[in-house]
């Protein structure tokens, strides 16, 4: 053997008798004296534990007023009791309807009145489109592209009329089939 295998077996073989000596000392069983013999412990005495009475049990029963300090008892008629009122609550409760049922959907018309690949551009143009007609206003995005329709048209000849009047403010609006509220 060469000496980084002896010296690696010899660290080895003192770990190893390291650790038995720290399980062996720990293992509590048993004490070492002076001279290397085993002494043997005595066992510790179990504490004895007297059971604790129960209230009920037996001859020993719970009596309240026993428990009851003197100096505590009040004479109810010396009791005084103070309402004072408090103020209303500023805060108002409002009835708030019930949401509405949503709404139906089907195949229908709308009048395209801009497209533009910028949403921004589209919700600006959606703002003013509102504030300038008395029908609903859609931002829909498709292919690529955010399109501002207006309007709910069940039939073309409504969505027609529609376009005939949103054409003096947006002369290039045309008419398109999609999914409408009914």
């Amino acid at each position: 053997m060469d000496k980084c295998t002896e010296y690696a077996s010899l660290s080895i073989l003192a770990l190893f008798f390291m650790l038995f000596a720290v399980f062996a000392g720990c293992a509590g069983t048993s004490a070492t004296g002076s001279a290397g013999q085993e002494v043997a412990r005595e066992p510790e005495p179990a504490e004895e534990s007297s059971p604790v009475p129960l209230a009920g049990v037996g001859e020993s029963h719970y009596d309240l007023e026993e428990e009851m300090p003197e100096e505590d008892i009040v004479d109810p008629d010396e009791l005084e009791e103070t309402i004072e009122p408090i103020e209303a609550d500023p805060v108002e409760v409002e009835d708030v309807a019930a949401p509405a049922a949503p709404a139906a959907y089907g195949i229908g018309y709308r009048v395209q009145i801009f497209a533009t690949g910028e949403r921004s551009a589209a919700e600006g143009l959606k703002i003013k489109a509102e504030g300038e007609t008395a029908l609903p206003v859609y931002i829909e995005y498709e292919d690529r592209y955010y399109k501002v329709r207006v309007g709910d048209f069940a039939s073309r000849d409504e969505a027609a009329a529609a376009r005939a009047q949103l054409s003096g403010l947006y002369p290039d609006c045309w008419i398109v089939s999609t999914t409408i509220q009914k």
